[in-house]
């Protein structure tokens, strides 16, 4: 390079070509870095720090020629820009140049190149590019207004000399979203959909597809109609089953945003569509948990039986893979054993709350516990991932609560067997010594309530006795 001449268009050729042996190296490291860093993790699993700093430092060498190689292509870019500006390629050295810029997160200046592309060379194959990373900046920065105005500058230009064009309809139907704007974002991802339909070539038009019929989902749980969600879904599906995950993502969304009739139709549709599908008894516990959020006691324990029942046929059927048989024992027990503490908790109170005293809900949640006791003795080998492991219902803490709520009724007759129960299942358990004292006082409380009642029914017959002697 020294020999040539300025001016040399042989120089701006060997820049260029320098330039690119940079960015060769620039990947070179990249893969070198980002490679250890599965062998980072094993090693901080397996507890080797001298490992572990041995992999850092040759990552941290690696991060380090990175840099460099990003640096010395900025640099060879820049002084191609400068010293061959009538360059034939200019268009592709201000795209290299903005884009290493970028990726030393230099975005002011990466900016000030792109708009000089797109101002010197309006008709470059690059333009479609420099105007999404203007919107792409603004979409990260949260300023909606301007990335929609800038992927708007994306779609000017059309699908045959755009490679990003459905990338920009994509993100566009996000800003919308984010706008806001439900309908006009389901409008948008629909038209995404007719795009890769109808460009099957273009640039990661299958993952477009594929990412977009899991996202429509959520601005149609803001302007669909539930009623109409399976038609809508299988028309934009590739094939029946994909349809059905659509409408049961649906389902999810309503039931973690707390619509439940919404919740509940849509749930009922997947069963009545589906009524041999080994997620049933999944989604009969997602019914069950959204009238357990929205309807009366008596209904709540109407659908808690009904969620009993259906566990007990899902799991004697035969036709159901072992996982989804555990998966939904797992489910039902759950929900039963949260409704149950739930009342519990509500009649006799906690340290902050005190309670409602109501013998009917008192009475009401023992049910819960019989069932419980009746129907999952097996909870110890069962997982509750959305309950925190210490909280974890076992057949002796279910067992316990049952019992002392007997007590709290003054239900001497049960409570007494109820915390024997309790002993019996652990012997050196944290409430077993609770339960063996409580289980002596149910007992005398008993004897007493007995001996008074005996002694009530005596009195008058020694009084009568007396009278006619």
């Amino acid at each position: 390079m020294g020999r040539l001449r300025s001016g040399d268009v042989r120089g701006a050729d060997y820049l260029l070509r320098l330039a690119e042996t940079y960015f060769e190296l620039q990947t070179y490291w990249n893969t070198r870095a980002r490679a250890l860093d599965e062998q980072i993790f094993q090693a901080q699993e397996a507890r080797n720090a001298e490992q572990v700093r041995e992999l850092q430092r040759q990552q941290q060498e690696a991060e380090q020629q990175l840099t460099g190689a990003r640096e010395n292509a900025i640099r060879t870019y820049a002084r191609l820009v400068q010293d061959y500006p009538n360059y034939g390629r200019m268009d592709e050295v201000l795209f290299s140049l903005a884009f290493g810029l970028e990726e030393m997160r230099q975005f002011d200046r990466a900016r000030q190149v792109y708009m000089r592309l797109i101002k010197g060379h309006p008709d470059s194959r690059f333009v479609p590019y420099a105007w999404l990373s203007f919107a792409e900046y603004y979409f990260g920065e949260g300023d909606m207004g301007a990335a929609r105005q800038f992927y708007s500058k994306v779609l000017e230009y059309p699908p045959e000399q755009n490679p990003v064009y459905g990338f920009a309809l994509y993100k566009q139907a996000w800003v919308l979203y984010n706008l806001e704007d439900f309908r006009g974002a389901l409008a948008q991802f629909v038209q995404v959909l007719e795009f890769t339909q109808a460009h099957p070539d273009a640039r990661d038009a299958e993952n477009m597809a594929r990412q977009t019929r899991r996202e429509l989902v959520m601005p149609y749980a803001r302007v669909g109609r539930p009623n109409q969600a399976l038609a809508f879904f299988q028309r934009y599906a590739t094939n029946e089953d994909q349809s059905f995950e659509m409408l049961e993502s649906l389902a999810e969304l309503y039931f973690d945003t707390g619509q439940w009739p919404e919740t509940i139709q849509i749930y009922h549709t997947l069963m009545a569509e589906r009524p041999q599908s080994d997620r049933l008894c999944y989604w009969q516990s997602r019914v069950t948990n959204a009238i357990v959020s929205s309807r009366p006691k008596a209904e709540q324990v109407t659908e808690i039986q009904r969620l009993v029942d259906m566990e007990t046929a899902f799991r004697t059927s035969g036709a159901h893979p072992q996982q989804a048989i555990t998966e939904c024992r797992q489910a039902s027990a759950q929900v039963l054993f949260e409704l149950a503490v739930a009342w519990h908790r509500e009649a006799i109170g906690t340290e902050e709350q005190p309670g409602t005293n109501d013998r009917r809900t008192m009475q009401q949640a023992t049910d819960l516990y019989e069932l419980a006791i009746e129907h999952f003795p097996d909870m110890e080998q069962l997982e509750f991932p959305e309950i925190s492991r210490d909280d974890w219902p076992t057949l002796y803490r279910v067992s316990y609560f049952y019992a002392e709520l007997l007590w709290r009724m003054e239900d001497w007759n049960r409570c007494g067997p109820a915390f024997d129960h309790v002993v019996e299942l652990n012997p050196q358990g944290e409430y077993t010594s609770d339960a063996a004292y409580a289980a002596v006082l149910c007992y005398n409380n008993l004897y007493q309530q007995q001996y008074a009642a005996t002694e009530r029914e005596r009195r008058p017959a020694d009084a009568q006795a007396q009278q006619g002697g």
